[in-house]
């Protein structure tokens, strides 16, 4: 058996580089630790919040630490149509040359272009939520915009991290992630800023500030310095910061900012209007901010959204008491004691909205120096819970979840495009299996799409059912295994030169499987390429003129009857524009020369001509189908039999007949019997291939030929005892194959458990 080898490689998909210097460093060294291959996908060139020095350092970085980058065009902005489209087909045709394990993905728009990409190739994704865009108080168009697709999204997350609790509790309730964890951030190292305002660097309860930063910055030796730290854009909210210095009204306070954006100069303009312009620093980004924190006296956020902010866990770190609003992430940092409103152990919190609020808060904490040291203290005690080894050790736990709950990729190919018997039964093993397996579905693309989306499976349309398309598929997809269904599927399959495991699936025993023929000598030849042959009925292994060459790898496993759907759909309003009719007499199929559509026409005009009177339905398409019509037109049953076509959801139907006839030339299994017996609702059946086992202990429900068939069912016409005796042999004696049996048998088949003949 050959198994395709496992490549050891990781892609991180980030919007922009700084999100990599800023918050996966220490996530980058892990990776590496556990002997991935990184790779990594990001902007290096717009949009970042530091400057250009600084991504130039990340990428020697990288370089050193032999982590692969890759430029990615992902926009900020969730307006940016035109080039999030771009941004998805240059990761997809990343994802084509690489062959990664699995995506860690991070920020709103490069996660959700990541998560796409990764359900379209079947890989395990990992979603890092540094604060959704929705939250409580959050306008009500990020609600309308994000939640809908984080919503969709968390079904093709495999793992969902959320840095804070009020995200964790929320995606628990509302996302239907793989698994929700929470880390306490991205971490913060503690030791970085372990000299920052300690005793050394005060003076009773007065910082010392140096002598440098008052030349640097021009700010008086004896002054108070508010301190904030983010990028200058709306969200971070400098003006209520600003507006607040205003309110202040004092001559030795000063506003510094740490960071760069394209609000400079509005900000300015604003500090300038409201006369403050001197009292305010905008400093641009800054590498040496333990220096900074050291000589700043109070830390002011006031950031309208935050997820777990980096910098107020450093200024906590450094020792600084914190006024910051009252928002998540800073409500889970900066605690409330319950004693007074808005004031904490740690400092102070103010709505966002509210420059009063916060140059109140200022005043109070301005006019108590001993009680700034007290909340510095406190802070730096708080902060050793979201220390960087912490959060280093949960990710490393994450990764391994992630590592051992790998699933197998299995790809379903089938040479028919519309959803009949073998296509219900792969769609059905997708649906049954999607917890264990990753699946995805490659055929001719047509009526099949609509139930693929339907039940969200991955669809691989080929434009022909070829080698080169074959081919195509298999490269993008790279499966574990190819699970092929019938002759076709199973021969051109057999056909490559492969690295995955291959089972061929026989739903059918044609004239191809009972005597020698081209056909029979090609799937002959293909055979030897196949780790397991299933079939869905004894008939089908004990008719194959092979069997004796292939009996130790074939496995007969049926076909799966999910009983409690099939009683679902069959309460299901219809929606065909017609309302479920009460037939007689049932046919549903393809109209092909294996269902024999024309038996069932003639024995309905038997019937009809022997006196009785009848209503016949026919439900499904195919070949045959004018042929059909002409025999009805012919016999005159225009009256008498009516042809639906193809339905969705035959069951409504099949429910109100009286009798189901199951008139093929050969079967492999059955589907539709074992469908109808579902339902209580009786059949008729030609002794052909597996119908013969779903009937071994009725043999009355068995017909060795047309006369036969036409006889029986008169009788149940005719008979209402005979009628309602049948049904009660029918309900005693047969016994179907239920959902959990089919889904434990081929799970065993998919991990390698059983290879013999059962």
């Amino acid at each position: 058996m050959k198994h395709k080898k496992t490549v050891k490689s990781v892609l991180m998909a980030v919007s922009v580089a700084s999100m990599i210097d800023q918050f996966n460093m220490q996530n980058l060294r892990l990776l590496l630790s556990l002997g991935y291959e990184v790779h990594i996908a990001c902007n290096f060139r717009q949009g970042n919040t530091c400057n250009e020095k600084r991504i130039q350092n990340l990428l020697g970085k990288l370089a050193d630490m032999h982590v692969v980058y890759h430029q990615w065009d992902c926009p900020r902005s969730v307006y940016s149509v035109v080039r999030s489209c771009k941004a998805y087909r240059q990761l997809l045709k990343l994802m084509h040359r690489y062959s990664f394990d699995w995506i860690h993905c991070q920020s709103p728009i490069g996660g959700a272009l990541a998560r796409l990409v990764a359900h379209s190739k079947g890989i395990p994704v990992i979603y890092t939520a540094h604060g959704f865009h929705f939250y409580k108080g959050a306008p009500l168009k990020n609600w309308l915009l994000f939640y809908p697709v984080e919503k969709m999204l968390a079904r093709w997350t495999d793992v969902l991290i959320t840095v804070n609790k009020e995200d964790y509790w929320f995606a628990k309730r509302h996302l239907k992630a793989g698994k929700v964890c929470h880390i306490p951030g991205v971490g913060i190292s503690i030791e970085k800023y372990a000299g920052c305002n300690t005793g050394e660097t005060m003076s009773g309860n007065e910082r010392k500030r140096e002598k440098a930063f008052c030349i640097e910055f021009q700010i008086p030796p004896q002054a108070k310095l508010l301190l904030s730290v983010g990028e200058l854009n709306r969200g971070k909210n400098h003006r209520v910061a600003i507006a607040a210095l205003a309110r202040l009204g004092r001559k030795d306070v000063y506003y510094m900012i740490c960071g760069q954006g394209k609000l400079k100069e509005k900000l300015l303009r604003y500090a300038d209007r409201l006369g403050v312009r001197d009292f305010v620093r905008l400093i641009g980004y800054r590498e040496d901010m333990p220096w900074i924190y050291q000589n700043a006296d109070i830390f002011v956020f006031p950031s309208k959204r935050e997820g777990m902010p980096v910098s107020l866990m450093e200024a906590m770190a450094a020792g600084l008491p914190c006024a910051v609003s009252d928002i998540r992430g800073n409500r889970e940092l900066i605690h409330c004691t319950g004693k007074e409103a808005g004031f904490t152990p740690g400092g102070v919190r103010f709505s966002a909205n509210s420059s009063k609020q916060l140059a109140n808060a200022l005043r109070d904490l301005l006019g108590d120096e001993s009680a700034l040291m007290k909340k510095g203290m406190y802070n730096r005690q708080i902060v050793r819970g979201y220390r960087q080894e912490l959060v280093q050790q949960q990710m490393k736990e994450i990764y391994g979840l992630l590592k051992m709950n790998k699933k197998k990729k299995i790809l379903h190919v089938l040479k028919m495009n519309q959803y009949s018997g073998a296509e219900n039964v792969a769609v059905t093993i997708c649906r049954i299996l999607k917890d264990k397996y990753q699946f995805a579905y490659a055929c001719p693309d047509g009526a099949i799409r609509r139930w693929l989306e339907k039940e969200q499976i991955s669809f691989y349309p080929m434009t022909t059912f070829s080698l080169r398309e074959l081919k195509r598929v298999l490269q993008t997809y790279q499966p574990d295994i190819v699970h092929a269904h019938d002759f076709s599927a199973s021969v051109l399959c057999g056909c490559l030169k492969r690295d995955f495991w291959l089972i061929s699936h026989l739903h059918n025993n044609p004239y191809w499987i009972r005597s020698w023929g081209l056909r029979t000598w090609c799937y002959w030849r293909m055979q030897k390429k196949f780790d397991a042959i299933l079939t869905v009925s004894e008939a089908i292994r004990n008719e194959a003129v092979f069997l004796k060459k292939i009996k130790q790898k074939c496995i007969v496993i049926g076909n799966p009857i999910d009983t409690e759907r099939i009683v679902r759909m069959a309460d299901a309003v219809k929606t065909d524009g017609f309302v479920p009719e009460y037939p007689d007499l049932m046919f549903i199929g393809r109209l092909t020369q294996q269902k024999n559509p024309s038996r069932f026409i003639r024995i309905v005009y038997k019937i009809k001509k022997a006196g009785v009177k009848v209503h016949a339905l026919m439900l499904g398409d195919g070949e045959l189908a004018d042929r059909c019509r002409q025999q009805i037109r012919n016999l005159g049953l225009g009256d008498t039999v009516r042809m639906a076509g193809y339905c969705e959801n035959p069951y409504p139907y099949m429910r109100k007949a009286k009798l189901v006839l199951i008139t093929s030339d050969w079967e492999g299994y059955g589907l539709v019997a074992a469908e109808a017996l579902s339902l209580h609702v009786p059949v008729l059946a030609c002794a052909v291939g597996g119908l013969c086992t779903i009937f071994q202990n009725v043999p009355d429900a068995l017909c060795h030929s047309e006369e036969e068939l036409f006889l029986k069912t008169r009788s149940l016409l005719t008979s209402q005892k005979c009628y309602e005796k049948y049904c009660r042999k029918l309900q005693k004696f047969v016994h179907l194959q239920e959902i959990m049996q089919y889904k434990n048998l081929l799970g065993q088949i998919y991990s390698e458990e059983i290879t013999c003949c059962m």
